[in-house]
């Protein structure tokens, strides 16, 4: 199967893209019913509930340190049979970041169908990210949402997956500057297997020549780097499920549940 159809649009790196068509026949092989993930309480949300409005709005209602409070994920660098770091996956991920340049990887983890992680910001981990995504089945979706109080304007961007590879990037802005930026609050959810591996950038303006040169990401607004394409990209899937998670009210138990997750953090600004 051609992993790289989508993101070969838009990335003429040849080194890349036979790092992430290798990546892409792995995780499409993979065993789904290895992929244990014990019923906790970060994971008790369904996916639908863990990225619609209503969970972001009752989760702003305090000051979040940063991740996300509910998550249904697996760790793409574990060999899902003998339960050890994955030697290859690890060289390939390993090479894919020396390949952009990339400060360290921040993320490495398969979402499950039914997977998600729920609505968070990223503030303690302030930085630029360049995010990698796969998807088996097209179904499913990434959420962004930035309210910025100095211009008194807000971004909504829903970009739904592709079969195979998709990629952008995002500046995730810390405590301190939320005054000016406000907080980049993003979510992510699925019906079908999926993956995403996501790295910290340098930012500056050669990061934004190799966002703009190698991959055809374009700044839609501050700290936000995605392709022309996605702000209207409608698929078919996200068609049929959009009011439903732009619409729906999350059950008690889960407001309850949101309620006690961590508060609070160090030189915080008020939202």
């Amino acid at each position: 199967m051609n992993h790289i159809d989508h993101i070969s649009k838009y990335c003429n790196d040849d080194g890349i893209l036979n790092i992430l068509q290798e990546l892409g026949e792995y995780l499409y092989n993979l065993d789904e019913d290895k992929i244990r993930i014990e019923h906790r309480r970060e994971n008790k949300p369904s996916w639908k509930e863990a990225i619609c409005d209503d969970y972001l709005a009752e989760y702003k209602k305090l000051i979040r340190p940063g991740p996300p409070w509910h998550q249904k994920i697996h760790d793409l660098l574990l060999d899902l049979n003998s339960r050890n770091r994955h030697k290859k996956i690890v060289e390939l991920c390993a090479d894919l970041g020396k390949r952009i340049g990339a400060r360290k990887q921040a993320l490495s983890t398969i979402y499950p169908p039914g997977g998600f992680l729920a609505w968070h910001h990223n503030a303690d981990v302030p930085g630029r990210n360049l995010i990698f995504t796969w998807s088996k089945t097209g179904e499913g979706i990434f959420r962004y949402k930035r309210h910025i109080p100095e211009k008194s304007t807000s971004l909504s961007y829903d970009i739904p997956d592709h079969i195979g590879w998709n990629v952008k990037s995002f500046d995730w802005f810390g405590h301190k500057e939320i005054k000016r930026t406000g907080y980049t609050w993003h979510a992510a959810g699925t019906e079908g297997l999926r993956a995403t591996i996501a790295f910290v950038i340098h930012n500056n303006p050669m990061s934004n020549m190799l966002l703009e040169e190698d991959f055809n990401l374009h700044p839609w607004s501050d700290g936000c780097f995605i392709s022309e394409n996605d702000p209207q990209n409608k698929s078919e899937w996200w068609k049929k499920n959009e009011k439903e998670i732009t619409t729906m009210k999350v059950r008690s138990e889960i407001k309850e549940n949101i309620a006690i997750g961590p508060v609070g953090v160090k030189n915080s600004q008020p939202r």
